[in-house]
Protein backbone atom coordinates (compact mmCIF):
# COMPACT_ATOMS: atom_id res chain seq x y z
CA UNK A 1 0.00 0.00 0.00
CA UNK A 2 1.37 3.64 -1.20
CA UNK A 3 0.31 7.05 -0.96
CA UNK A 4 0.63 9.05 -3.82
CA UNK A 5 -0.22 12.90 -5.20
CA UNK A 6 -2.18 13.87 -7.81
CA UNK A 7 -2.29 17.95 -9.00
CA UNK A 8 -5.75 18.88 -8.88
CA UNK A 9 -7.41 21.58 -11.05
CA UNK A 10 -10.70 23.15 -9.37
CA UNK A 11 -11.63 25.70 -11.94
CA UNK A 12 -14.98 23.85 -13.10
CA UNK A 13 -15.70 23.18 -9.03
CA UNK A 14 -17.76 21.57 -8.33
CA UNK A 15 -18.65 19.95 -11.34
CA UNK A 16 -14.93 19.06 -12.30
CA UNK A 17 -13.23 16.23 -14.16
CA UNK A 18 -9.75 15.21 -12.34
CA UNK A 19 -7.43 13.15 -14.14
CA UNK A 20 -4.26 11.64 -12.33
CA UNK A 21 -1.42 9.87 -13.78
CA UNK A 22 1.14 6.86 -11.89
CA UNK A 23 4.37 5.78 -13.21
CA UNK A 24 5.34 2.37 -12.05
CA UNK A 25 9.06 1.58 -12.92
CA UNK A 26 12.85 1.48 -12.33
CA UNK A 27 15.57 4.17 -12.85
CA UNK A 28 18.20 1.54 -11.74
CA UNK A 29 17.63 -1.22 -14.06
CA UNK A 30 17.01 -1.37 -17.73
CA UNK A 31 14.75 -3.14 -19.76
CA UNK A 32 17.44 -6.39 -20.37
CA UNK A 33 17.57 -6.52 -16.46
CA UNK A 34 13.74 -5.73 -15.07
CA UNK A 35 11.09 -6.24 -17.43
CA UNK A 36 7.44 -5.09 -16.68
CA UNK A 37 4.32 -6.15 -18.73
CA UNK A 38 0.67 -5.32 -17.92
CA UNK A 39 -1.54 -8.24 -17.40
CA UNK A 40 -4.25 -8.07 -19.86
CA UNK A 41 -7.12 -10.11 -17.80
CA UNK A 42 -7.11 -7.50 -15.14
CA UNK A 43 -10.26 -5.37 -14.67
CA UNK A 44 -11.73 -2.73 -12.93
CA UNK A 45 -12.79 -2.25 -10.32
CA UNK A 46 -11.67 -5.65 -8.48
CA UNK A 47 -13.96 -7.37 -5.57
CA UNK A 48 -11.80 -6.07 -2.99
CA UNK A 49 -12.29 -2.06 -4.50
CA UNK A 50 -14.42 0.79 -1.86
CA UNK A 51 -16.19 3.30 -3.16
CA UNK A 52 -15.46 6.80 -1.95
CA UNK A 53 -18.23 9.25 -1.15
CA UNK A 54 -16.65 12.13 -2.83
CA UNK A 55 -15.24 10.88 -5.98
CA UNK A 56 -16.90 8.66 -8.96
CA UNK A 57 -13.92 6.66 -11.27
CA UNK A 58 -14.81 7.18 -15.03
CA UNK A 59 -11.88 4.73 -16.28
CA UNK A 60 -8.60 3.59 -15.12
CA UNK A 61 -6.32 2.08 -17.98
CA UNK A 62 -2.97 0.78 -18.26
CA UNK A 63 0.20 1.21 -20.60
CA UNK A 64 3.80 0.37 -20.91
CA UNK A 65 6.24 2.88 -22.60
CA UNK A 66 10.24 2.70 -23.14
CA UNK A 67 11.83 5.73 -21.85
CA UNK A 68 15.53 6.33 -23.16
CA UNK A 69 17.60 8.36 -21.10
CA UNK A 70 21.10 10.24 -21.08
CA UNK A 71 23.17 8.16 -19.10
CA UNK A 72 22.16 5.17 -20.78
CA UNK A 73 21.22 5.82 -24.11
CA UNK A 74 21.26 2.43 -25.66
CA UNK A 75 19.04 0.63 -23.11
CA UNK A 76 15.81 1.78 -23.04
CA UNK A 77 13.58 1.67 -19.08
CA UNK A 78 10.60 0.28 -18.91
CA UNK A 79 7.40 1.89 -17.62
CA UNK A 80 3.47 1.10 -16.64
CA UNK A 81 1.50 4.27 -16.33
CA UNK A 82 -1.66 3.95 -14.86
CA UNK A 83 -4.30 6.85 -15.98
CA UNK A 84 -7.56 7.22 -13.41
CA UNK A 85 -10.31 9.53 -14.72
CA UNK A 86 -12.53 10.57 -11.83
CA UNK A 87 -14.85 13.50 -11.28
CA UNK A 88 -16.62 14.92 -8.10
CA UNK A 89 -19.78 14.03 -6.81
CA UNK A 90 -21.33 17.16 -7.23
CA UNK A 91 -25.33 15.93 -6.06
CA UNK A 92 -24.64 16.85 -2.43
CA UNK A 93 -23.03 20.37 -3.83
CA UNK A 94 -25.82 21.01 -6.24
CA UNK A 95 -28.23 20.78 -3.30
CA UNK A 96 -26.39 22.67 -0.43
CA UNK A 97 -25.06 25.36 -2.40
CA UNK A 98 -26.29 26.04 -6.02
CA UNK A 99 -30.33 25.65 -5.21
CA UNK A 100 -30.33 27.84 -2.05
CA UNK A 101 -28.09 30.30 -4.09
CA UNK A 102 -30.51 30.39 -6.90
CA UNK A 103 -33.61 30.64 -4.80
CA UNK A 104 -32.06 33.56 -2.74
CA UNK A 105 -30.95 35.11 -6.27
CA UNK A 106 -34.60 35.05 -7.31
CA UNK A 107 -35.97 37.02 -4.39
CA UNK A 108 -34.58 40.22 -6.37
CA UNK A 109 -37.30 39.41 -8.90
CA UNK A 110 -39.87 40.17 -6.01
CA UNK A 111 -38.49 43.18 -5.81
CA UNK A 112 -40.37 44.61 -8.83
CA UNK A 113 -43.19 42.90 -8.51
CA UNK A 114 -44.01 44.00 -4.81
CA UNK A 115 -45.96 47.81 -5.63
CA UNK A 116 -44.28 50.71 -4.55
CA UNK A 117 -46.71 52.38 -2.85
CA UNK A 118 -45.81 49.57 -0.35
CA UNK A 119 -43.04 50.73 0.98
CA UNK A 120 -41.41 47.30 1.59
CA UNK A 121 -38.99 47.10 -1.64
CA UNK A 122 -36.03 48.79 -0.46
CA UNK A 123 -36.09 46.55 2.88
CA UNK A 124 -36.64 42.88 0.92
CA UNK A 125 -33.75 44.02 -1.92
CA UNK A 126 -31.16 44.90 1.42
CA UNK A 127 -32.50 41.58 3.03
CA UNK A 128 -31.80 39.53 -0.26
CA UNK A 129 -27.91 41.49 -0.40
CA UNK A 130 -27.34 40.29 3.24
CA UNK A 131 -28.42 37.02 2.76
CA UNK A 132 -26.03 36.13 -0.06
CA UNK A 133 -23.16 37.63 1.57
CA UNK A 134 -24.07 35.39 4.93
CA UNK A 135 -24.50 32.80 2.65
CA UNK A 136 -21.23 33.49 0.89
CA UNK A 137 -19.49 33.50 4.41
CA UNK A 138 -21.11 30.33 5.73
CA UNK A 139 -19.65 27.97 2.47
CA UNK A 140 -16.46 29.82 1.99
CA UNK A 141 -14.66 27.48 4.02
CA UNK A 142 -15.98 24.39 1.18
CA UNK A 143 -14.92 26.01 -1.82
CA UNK A 144 -10.99 26.16 -2.92
CA UNK A 145 -9.25 29.53 -2.10
CA UNK A 146 -7.64 29.39 -5.26
CA UNK A 147 -7.94 29.51 -9.05
CA UNK A 148 -11.04 31.06 -8.83
CA UNK A 149 -13.96 28.04 -9.58
CA UNK A 150 -17.14 28.67 -10.90
CA UNK A 151 -19.31 28.22 -8.02
CA UNK A 152 -17.47 31.28 -6.52
CA UNK A 153 -17.78 33.14 -10.13
CA UNK A 154 -21.35 32.75 -9.58
CA UNK A 155 -21.96 33.70 -6.03
CA UNK A 156 -19.75 36.74 -7.06
CA UNK A 157 -22.37 37.56 -10.58
CA UNK A 158 -25.56 37.15 -7.99
CA UNK A 159 -24.14 39.45 -5.69
CA UNK A 160 -23.42 41.77 -8.23
CA UNK A 161 -27.03 41.49 -9.91
CA UNK A 162 -28.24 42.15 -6.48
CA UNK A 163 -27.02 44.94 -5.83
CA UNK A 164 -27.89 46.58 -9.29
CA UNK A 165 -31.30 45.28 -8.50
CA UNK A 166 -30.89 47.59 -5.14
CA UNK A 167 -30.02 50.73 -7.35
CA UNK A 168 -32.54 50.27 -9.99
CA UNK A 169 -35.60 49.59 -7.26
CA UNK A 170 -34.06 53.35 -5.63
CA UNK A 171 -34.24 54.99 -9.09
CA UNK A 172 -38.08 53.57 -9.31
CA UNK A 173 -39.08 54.56 -6.16
CA UNK A 174 -38.02 58.05 -7.31
CA UNK A 175 -39.70 58.31 -10.32
CA UNK A 176 -42.90 57.41 -8.26
CA UNK A 177 -42.82 59.92 -5.73
CA UNK A 178 -41.91 62.76 -8.45
CA UNK A 179 -46.08 63.44 -8.37
CA UNK A 180 -45.83 67.26 -8.53
CA UNK A 181 -43.01 67.55 -10.92
CA UNK A 182 -43.10 68.40 -14.42
CA UNK A 183 -41.67 65.10 -16.80
CA UNK A 184 -38.99 65.52 -19.19
CA UNK A 185 -40.12 65.05 -22.86
CA UNK A 186 -37.29 62.23 -23.42
CA UNK A 187 -38.57 60.44 -20.35
CA UNK A 188 -41.89 60.59 -22.49
CA UNK A 189 -40.47 59.19 -25.55
CA UNK A 190 -37.83 57.08 -24.13
CA UNK A 191 -40.08 55.51 -21.52
CA UNK A 192 -43.95 55.87 -22.31
CA UNK A 193 -43.12 54.98 -26.25
CA UNK A 194 -40.54 52.93 -26.92
CA UNK A 195 -39.91 50.69 -23.57
CA UNK A 196 -43.46 50.28 -22.86
CA UNK A 197 -43.74 48.80 -26.25
CA UNK A 198 -41.31 46.20 -25.95
CA UNK A 199 -42.82 45.23 -22.61
CA UNK A 200 -46.34 45.61 -24.04
CA UNK A 201 -47.78 47.87 -21.48
CA UNK A 202 -48.84 50.45 -24.08
CA UNK A 203 -52.84 50.35 -23.06
CA UNK A 204 -52.64 50.53 -19.16
CA UNK A 205 -55.07 52.48 -16.68
CA UNK A 206 -52.67 54.87 -16.02
CA UNK A 207 -52.72 55.56 -19.45
CA UNK A 208 -56.62 55.72 -20.10
CA UNK A 209 -57.14 57.97 -16.98
CA UNK A 210 -54.11 60.80 -18.47
CA UNK A 211 -56.00 60.60 -22.11
CA UNK A 212 -59.33 60.66 -19.99
CA UNK A 213 -57.96 63.71 -17.80
CA UNK A 214 -55.96 65.92 -20.94
CA UNK A 215 -59.45 65.82 -22.39
CA UNK A 216 -61.76 66.90 -20.07
CA UNK A 217 -59.40 69.87 -19.35
CA UNK A 218 -59.24 70.69 -23.26
CA UNK A 219 -63.12 70.90 -22.84
CA UNK A 220 -63.36 73.06 -20.25
CA UNK A 221 -60.81 75.46 -21.53
CA UNK A 222 -63.00 75.89 -24.79
CA UNK A 223 -65.58 76.29 -22.31
CA UNK A 224 -63.78 79.18 -20.41
CA UNK A 225 -62.63 80.95 -23.98
CA UNK A 226 -65.98 80.56 -25.09
CA UNK A 227 -67.55 82.11 -21.46
CA UNK A 228 -64.99 84.92 -21.87
CA UNK A 229 -66.05 85.52 -25.29
CA UNK A 230 -69.93 86.17 -24.27
CA UNK A 231 -68.57 87.66 -21.09
CA UNK A 232 -66.57 90.22 -23.55
CA UNK A 233 -69.28 91.09 -25.65
CA UNK A 234 -71.97 91.56 -22.96
CA UNK A 235 -69.51 94.21 -21.32
CA UNK A 236 -69.44 96.26 -24.58
CA UNK A 237 -73.08 95.53 -25.00
CA UNK A 238 -73.95 96.83 -21.57
CA UNK A 239 -70.94 99.88 -21.67
CA UNK A 240 -72.51 103.11 -21.45
CA UNK A 241 -72.21 106.25 -23.33
CA UNK A 242 -69.91 108.96 -22.59
CA UNK A 243 -72.83 111.27 -22.44
CA UNK A 244 -73.97 109.77 -19.77
CA UNK A 245 -70.57 108.94 -17.61
CA UNK A 246 -70.26 112.83 -18.12
CA UNK A 247 -73.79 113.48 -16.53
CA UNK A 248 -72.74 111.44 -13.44
CA UNK A 249 -69.81 113.45 -12.68
CA UNK A 250 -72.05 116.93 -13.05
CA UNK A 251 -74.12 115.07 -10.30
CA UNK A 252 -70.87 114.73 -8.54
CA UNK A 253 -69.93 110.92 -8.26
CA UNK A 254 -68.16 108.86 -10.34
CA UNK A 255 -69.15 105.66 -12.14
CA UNK A 256 -68.61 102.48 -9.72
CA UNK A 257 -66.11 100.22 -11.44
CA UNK A 258 -65.60 96.52 -9.95
CA UNK A 259 -62.88 95.32 -11.53
CA UNK A 260 -60.13 98.05 -9.56
CA UNK A 261 -61.45 100.11 -6.89
CA UNK A 262 -64.98 101.63 -5.32
CA UNK A 263 -64.34 105.10 -5.38
CA UNK A 264 -66.24 107.08 -3.11
CA UNK A 265 -66.60 110.78 -3.29
CA UNK A 266 -66.45 114.28 -5.82
CA UNK A 267 -64.82 113.14 -9.47
CA UNK A 268 -61.30 114.54 -9.11
CA UNK A 269 -60.70 114.79 -13.25
CA UNK A 270 -63.04 117.99 -13.51
CA UNK A 271 -64.12 121.07 -11.24
CA UNK A 272 -66.96 121.88 -9.75
CA UNK A 273 -69.25 124.48 -8.27
CA UNK A 274 -68.62 125.33 -4.77
CA UNK A 275 -71.80 123.76 -3.32
CA UNK A 276 -70.99 120.47 -4.48
CA UNK A 277 -67.16 121.16 -2.61
CA UNK A 278 -68.98 122.20 0.14
CA UNK A 279 -70.96 118.86 0.07
CA UNK A 280 -67.61 116.81 -0.28
CA UNK A 281 -66.19 118.30 2.60
CA UNK A 282 -69.06 117.90 4.87
CA UNK A 283 -69.68 113.81 3.84
CA UNK A 284 -65.98 113.62 3.89
CA UNK A 285 -65.71 111.09 1.37
CA UNK A 286 -62.64 108.55 1.44
CA UNK A 287 -61.26 105.94 -1.48
CA UNK A 288 -61.50 102.41 -0.76
CA UNK A 289 -60.24 99.58 -2.71
CA UNK A 290 -62.31 96.28 -2.88
CA UNK A 291 -60.07 94.41 -5.74
CA UNK A 292 -62.86 91.94 -7.31
CA UNK A 293 -60.45 89.39 -8.44
CA UNK A 294 -60.61 85.43 -8.43
CA UNK A 295 -58.63 83.44 -5.99
CA UNK A 296 -56.26 82.39 -8.53
CA UNK A 297 -55.27 85.88 -9.44
CA UNK A 298 -55.51 86.90 -5.88
CA UNK A 299 -52.87 84.22 -5.18
CA UNK A 300 -50.60 85.01 -8.05
CA UNK A 301 -50.56 89.13 -8.17
CA UNK A 302 -48.63 89.69 -4.64
CA UNK A 303 -45.59 86.88 -5.62
CA UNK A 304 -45.38 88.40 -9.22
CA UNK A 305 -44.46 91.74 -7.94
CA UNK A 306 -42.57 90.12 -5.25
CA UNK A 307 -39.61 88.74 -6.56
CA UNK A 308 -37.79 87.56 -3.11
CA UNK A 309 -40.98 85.27 -2.14
CA UNK A 310 -40.51 83.47 -5.99
CA UNK A 311 -37.77 80.94 -4.69
CA UNK A 312 -39.91 79.76 -1.58
CA UNK A 313 -42.86 79.04 -4.26
CA UNK A 314 -43.58 75.58 -4.93
CA UNK A 315 -44.78 74.85 -8.44
CA UNK A 316 -47.50 72.62 -7.67
CA UNK A 317 -49.25 75.25 -5.15
CA UNK A 318 -50.33 77.27 -9.06
CA UNK A 319 -50.96 74.24 -10.57
CA UNK A 320 -54.64 72.75 -11.29
CA UNK A 321 -56.13 70.12 -10.35
CA UNK A 322 -56.29 68.26 -13.37
CA UNK A 323 -52.27 68.95 -13.78
CA UNK A 324 -51.25 67.64 -10.72
CA UNK A 325 -53.61 64.55 -11.52
CA UNK A 326 -51.71 64.11 -14.86
CA UNK A 327 -48.22 64.54 -13.21
CA UNK A 328 -49.24 61.97 -10.85
CA UNK A 329 -50.10 58.60 -13.09
CA UNK A 330 -47.44 59.78 -15.89
CA UNK A 331 -44.98 59.19 -12.90
CA UNK A 332 -46.69 56.14 -11.60
CA UNK A 333 -47.25 54.87 -14.90
CA UNK A 334 -43.07 55.78 -15.51
CA UNK A 335 -42.28 53.60 -12.59
CA UNK A 336 -45.00 50.36 -13.66
CA UNK A 337 -43.61 50.28 -17.03
CA UNK A 338 -39.45 50.45 -15.69
CA UNK A 339 -40.67 47.67 -13.73
CA UNK A 340 -41.83 45.35 -15.67
CA UNK A 341 -38.92 46.32 -17.78
CA UNK A 342 -36.24 45.48 -15.09
CA UNK A 343 -38.14 42.32 -14.42
CA UNK A 344 -37.26 40.92 -17.41
CA UNK A 345 -33.90 42.28 -17.50
CA UNK A 346 -33.57 40.24 -14.18
CA UNK A 347 -35.07 37.12 -15.30
CA UNK A 348 -32.81 37.58 -18.36
CA UNK A 349 -29.50 38.30 -16.59
CA UNK A 350 -29.62 35.21 -14.04
CA UNK A 351 -30.47 32.80 -16.79
CA UNK A 352 -27.67 33.68 -18.80
CA UNK A 353 -25.39 34.20 -15.51
CA UNK A 354 -26.16 30.75 -14.84
CA UNK A 355 -25.78 29.15 -18.36
CA UNK A 356 -23.17 30.74 -19.08
CA UNK A 357 -21.08 30.03 -16.17
CA UNK A 358 -22.09 26.39 -14.90
CA UNK A 359 -22.54 25.41 -18.77
CA UNK A 360 -18.95 25.50 -19.29
CA UNK A 361 -18.04 22.66 -17.45
CA UNK A 362 -17.24 19.69 -19.18
CA UNK A 363 -18.81 16.98 -17.08
CA UNK A 364 -22.44 18.25 -18.33
CA UNK A 365 -21.50 17.45 -21.84
CA UNK A 366 -19.61 14.73 -21.91
CA UNK A 367 -21.00 10.93 -21.27
CA UNK A 368 -19.62 9.31 -18.22
CA UNK A 369 -20.52 6.49 -16.95
CA UNK A 370 -19.38 5.70 -12.89
CA UNK A 371 -17.53 2.39 -13.09
CA UNK A 372 -18.75 0.19 -10.25
CA UNK A 373 -18.73 -3.82 -9.50
CA UNK A 374 -21.41 -5.11 -11.59
CA UNK A 375 -19.93 -3.39 -15.07
CA UNK A 376 -15.83 -3.44 -14.86
CA UNK A 377 -14.05 -2.58 -17.07
CA UNK A 378 -10.24 -4.24 -18.84
CA UNK A 379 -7.23 -2.04 -17.91
CA UNK A 380 -5.80 -2.64 -20.96
CA UNK A 381 -6.83 -1.95 -24.65
CA UNK A 382 -6.87 -4.82 -26.82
Amino acid sequence: MFTTLCGIKVKYFPFDIQTCELKFGSLVYDARTLNIEPLKKLKFPAAYFQENGEWEIYKVKMQRSEQYYQRCPDDPFVEITVTIKMGRESTDYFINLIVPCCLISSMIFLGFILPPESGERIGLSITVLLAMTVFQQLTSEIMPSYDFPILGQYYFAIIMEIGASVVVTTMILNFYHRTNRKMPGWVKKLVIDWIATIVFLTNTSEKRKIVRRKTMRRSRRRQRQRSGIQNESRKRSIKKKPEDIKDQQIQGFNMVTFSDTIYCGPPVSEPVTTDMENRGRQMNYVVNSYPFQNSHEALEGPLKNNEEARPYMDDSDTLSEDELAIRHWEWTLVARILDRFFLVVAIICGIITVSAIFLRAPKLWQDLNKLTKDNPEPLVDE
